[in-house]
């Protein structure tokens, strides 16, 4: 993230948008208490709706260099034993769910041409380098 300590962990990028995906592992039960902007995310029983936060800075970032373009988020748990067998959970327009729920969501269909999502590509890549780079 540009003058950040954060980064962005993965940008999933398909002709139904952008995917920011925040990945986490973490252990407890997750769930979800309240609902819209003051929706709060708790784990294992502690507070942990900065996460939320996290990924909706990540999702604001995104969005000023793509203002055209759909961007939604997903937080992703690695290990999925904590959340609801049923559901996804869906705080604040963040998917919260597992890496199937979150591919999904990935791979959504959508109006970008091959070229344009060559384009945003560059853009991303640009606005946002690989820490790996």
């Amino acid at each position: 993230m540009p003058r950040s300590r954060g980064n962005i962990d993965h940008l999933a990028v398909g002709p139904g948008g952008v995917t920011v995906i925040d990945t986490k592992r973490l252990t407890g039960k997750v769930e979800v208490r309240g609902r819209g902007a003051r929706a709060e995310l708790r784990v294992g029983g502690s507070n942990r709706s900065k996460l939320l936060e996290g990924v909706e800075r990540q999702v604001a970032a995104v969005r000023a260099v793509a203002p055209d373009v759909d961007v939604r988020a997903a937080l992703c748990f690695v290990d999925p034993s904590g959340l609801p067998l049923l559901r996804s959970l869906g705080p604040r327009r963040i998917l919260v769910d597992g890496t199937k729920s979150v591919a999904k969501l990935a791979r959504r269909p959508g109006r970008l041409t091959p070229a344009a999502i060559d384009d945003l590509v560059a853009r991303l890549n640009a606005a946002f380098p690989s820490a790996a780079s």
